[in-house]
């Protein structure tokens, strides 16, 4: 089964360009377009399907954005991780 990736990036614009970009990307895909894992730059990210035209601003706003929401992210699932691992712990003491 695939995985599908949504990243909604909403970005600061001028008056006729407020919006979102949608992105749906599969796990070959993820892996394809950065084998390598390297930090995404203005350049990469304006190889992706409606970023052609960003300006270099407007592109590290949005790589910013990307990386902030990725650290919330992880530090959420590691929380989460946390809470199931001491739920796991409490069954096992109490069983």
């Amino acid at each position: 089964m695939k995985m599908r990736v949504i990243i909604k990036t909403i970005y600061k614009m001028t008056e006729e360009r407020k919006g979102c970009t949608e992105i749906i990307i599969s796990d070959e895909e993820l892996m394809r377009i950065n084998p390598e894992k390297k930090p995404l730059t203005v350049d990469s990210l304006r190889t992706f399907k409606g970023m052609e035209n960003l300006s270099d601003e407007e592109a590290q706003e949005i790589i910013f954005s990307l990386e902030t929401f990725c650290i919330i992210l992880f530090e959420a699932v590691k929380a989460q991780t946390e809470i199931e691992e001491a739920n796991i712990n409490q069954q096992k003491i109490a069983a």
